[in-house]
């Protein structure tokens, strides 16, 4: 037992010791290594290293950490680096370069011989600034893009009638953000076109590396700061000062590196929550028309009542309530007041991007002028300062600011902006944002009048937000270019309501663009699907499943009826049916007060509607130029109509329709559509809740006599898919005698 004991006290001594004996060494370890001084850094961020850094050192290539500015070349042609906490705590820091290094003294002081190199120069270099630059280069990490897309009737005109011309106003701009703290991010423009293939790829969302270039003019501050900048990666926010506030970025070698758009998708039919917040934005002093009240009745349920309008209720309708705009989560301020000009700064104790570390207390932002210019600055400097009147009067709401994703911005005064609405297409991790010019801010037109919002405006924004493009009208006619927002059937084309409805119901989506946000989905009901498609469960096939010159019959049911809706045709043979390029037939029938397409316009009601669309069912936002197109309108009774939007064509309700050819399949091959529902069963004044249509696969355009044969003549089917068999066909003629020679059977004589 003694023995034992004397063991386990010996152990325990032993282990003390190695515990001792590892507590001096990491004691003298840490001595020998240097402990942080613990003096704090002078220096905030890049910015305020560079200001304080002499233009007569001529460094390029600058960083700053750990309180450190490192450069990589210096007027010497060597690197050189001076620790910052180093800088006298009396008087104004100013950074020079001796022989022997960067050196930090109090401004106007002796400059001393040692720099945190001390390592002279070779002799022969002679000391004095490199060659002027041209051009710099810096390159950022990690900036998000946000694509924004806006439009305006031009000049605000109350009986505008073309709608081309508002294509021409259209704005869109790619942005790049960062975020700055919790409630911040910090925006910039990219100098850039919808056509640049550069850009043409980006959706809101991607995060990417890039290389930023400015040209490099004049002397003082702006040209020290670029030269010192070029060579060094960057954050966005160095860039605010560097181009004054104004001017795009120009931007090379992009680098995606992920997505984050999409956040409003439906995805596998689970409900979404919209969450917002609206600012009602009195500027300039201008007063808006309308208040906080007048905007709930508008925006929400409650406080409207049964069989009217509500930007609620035509989430709920047109979703079948799986992307929900709750008032809980989406809410109303203002009206604030924001001034014409300001300089915008923000206040952060966050670590935050501009390279250094630490509290930050006044950031540079924006500056901006809304009775000049409607840029970047003038969009995003009214957001920041909206931002900040919620830190000080909402300051709950603004600590949790990110979780409602979604900012819209009513403003009274916009003259130099061309959109009546622009907002983001998708939201990413940033904010995302939408900005509408409300009366007085434009002539009042439309509908919806001088003391409301344009309505239809605001949930085409709210629909770019979802991460849809336009709805255009795709001309069958040779010539005529596509019009952008010719789909008048679409509050995301010019589907602008029925003027006696405007304020009884909404106008829905059309069924490419409802695939695209996953609210509908093809036909599923057997009832409604031809049974010689065999082991076909819905109505969502690829067109050469069909057997050519064989009629298919389908039944079509109106939209409202369920959110399995519509027909979809894939044109193309790749396995993933979501990423091909498809057609899509529907029928739409207008419904009764605050119903499914109440205040669609009356011409189309009871009409088939057939749109291309070569997007994606990805829960991301398509590329730009990716937009929906209406190709034709079906109904058992013809007409005409004029299009009030666009002058090119007016719009003819048809029998039937005939594609282009399409070659993605195995035969160059068109696809016909033709209304089997007859006029004796269809009434104008109530159409029914379902129609039948036909559909062929053509795989020749006429049936001619070359092709006339015994065999050809004598089978069941319209290879040209024009209504009519080839046996009946009049090329057909010779051999019908020896078709009815067959089906009589061999004469017999009577005996």
């Amino acid at each position: 037992m003694e023995d034992r004991r004397r063991a386990w006290w010996t152990g325990r001594l032993r282990h003390a010791a190695c515990c001792l004996a590892l507590l001096i060494g990491l004691s003298w370890s840490s001595t020998a290594l240097g402990s942080p001084s613990g003096i704090p850094c002078p220096f905030t961020s890049w910015r305020a290293a560079i200001i304080a850094l002499s233009s007569t050192t001529a460094c390029r290539g600058c960083d700053f950490e750990d309180c450190v500015l490192s450069c990589q070349r210096c007027a010497f042609g060597l690197p050189a680096a001076v620790d910052l906490q180093t800088c006298p705590k009396a008087g104004t820091p100013r950074i020079y370069l001796t022989p022997t290094g960067l050196v930090c003294i109090r401004k106007g002081g002796v400059r001393p011989l040692a720099g945190l190199n001390g390592t002279a120069p070779p002799p022969v270099q002679q000391f004095g600034p490199p060659p002027p630059l041209e051009v710099v280069t810096a390159s950022v990490s990690d900036a998000e893009v946000q694509i924004l897309t806006g439009h305006d009737r031009p000049h605000d005109l109350i009986n505008f009638t073309d709608m081309d011309a508002v294509a021409e106003t259209e704005e869109y701009a790619v942005l790049l953000s960062q975020k700055v703290d919790n409630a911040t991010d910090f925006v910039r423009q990219v100098a850039s076109s919808a056509t640049d293939p550069l850009t043409a790829s980006l959706r809101t969302g991607d995060v990417i590396d890039l290389s930023v270039t400015a040209t490099v003019e004049g002397s003082g501050r702006r040209r020290h700061l670029l030269e010192a900048a070029h060579g060094s990666r960057r954050s966005l926010l160095d860039f605010s000062s560097l181009l004054l506030g104004r001017g795009s970025l120009n931007i090379s070698n992009i680098q995606l590196k992920k997505s984050n758009g999409g956040k409003d998708f439906v995805v596998g039919g689970k409900p979404v929550n919209i969450t917002s917040l609206t600012f009602l934005v009195r500027m300039c002093g201008k007063e808006l028309n309308f208040g906080q009240q007048d905007i709930q009745k508008i925006y929400f349920n409650k406080f409207a009542g049964a069989g009217v309008y509500t930007l609620q209720r035509q989430h709920e309708v047109c979703s079948f309530n799986k992307l929900l705009f709750p008032p809980e989560t989406n809410l109303i301020f203002g009206p604030i007041d924001i001034p014409c000009q300001a300089t915008v700064t923000a206040s952060t104790t966050a670590t935050n991007n501009t390279g250094g570390k630490g509290d930050v207390s006044k950031l540079t932002m924006y500056q901006y002028d809304m009775t000049t210019a409607c840029n970047d600055v003038e969009k995003y400097g009214v957001w920041e300062l909206a931002k900040q009147w919620l830190q000080r009067n909402q300051p709950a709401v603004y600590s949790n600011i990110r979780f409602y994703k979604r900012k819209v911005m009513m403003l009274s005064f916009a003259d130099q902006c061309a959109w009546k609405g622009l907002g983001n297409t998708g939201c990413g991790d940033g904010h995302c944002m939408s900005w509408h010019r409300v009366p007085p801010s434009y002539v009042a037109e439309g509908s919806w009048g001088a003391t409301s919002p344009d309505m239809t405006a605001l949930f085409h924004e709210l629909g770019h937000n979802i991460g849809l493009n336009h709805a255009s009208r795709v001309y069958s006619t040779p010539g005529l270019d596509t019009s952008v927002y010719g789909d008048v059937t679409d509050p995301m084309g010019s589907g602008y309501p029925d003027p006696t409805r405007v304020k009884l119901g909404p106008v829905c989506f059309t069924a490419p663009q409802a695939y695209k946000a996953g609210w509908y989905s093809p036909i599923d009901n057997p009832d409604y699907i031809d049974p010689m498609l065999d082991g076909v469960a819905t109505a969502d096939f690829n067109l050469w499943t069909l057997q050519a010159g064989k009629t298919y019959t389908f039944t079509l049911p109106s939209m409202h009826l369920s959110d399995k809706n519509y027909i979809r045709i894939s044109l193309n043979t790749l396995n993933n049916v979501k990423l091909q390029s498809a057609v899509f037939l529907s029928y739409r029938v207008r419904q009764g007060p605050g119903g499914f397409d109440h205040a669609m316009r009356p011409a189309f009601n009871g009409a088939v509607m057939l749109h291309e669309y070569n997007g994606t069912a990805s829960a991301k936002p398509d590329s730009v130029g990716v937009m929906t197109g209406l190709r034709a309108l079906l109904r058992p009774i013809g007409g005409k109509i004029p299009d009030l939007q666009s002058n090119k064509q007016q719009f003819e309700f048809v029998l039937s329709y005939r594609s282009p050819q399409y070659t993605t399949g195995p035969e160059v091959s068109r696809l016909v559509a033709r209304m089997a529902t007859t006029a004796a069963d269809y009434r104008l004044a109530s159409p029914p809740n379902t129609v039948k249509i036909g559909l062929c696969r053509a795989n020749i355009d006429a049936f001619t006599s070359d092709l006339a044969n015994e065999d050809t003549c004598n089978d069941d089917f319209d290879r040209d898919c024009n209504g009519v068999l080839d046996s009946e066909e009049a090329v057909c003629e010779p051999f019908r005698f020896r078709r009815l020679l067959r089906q009589r059977g061999p004469l017999r004589h009577a005996i």
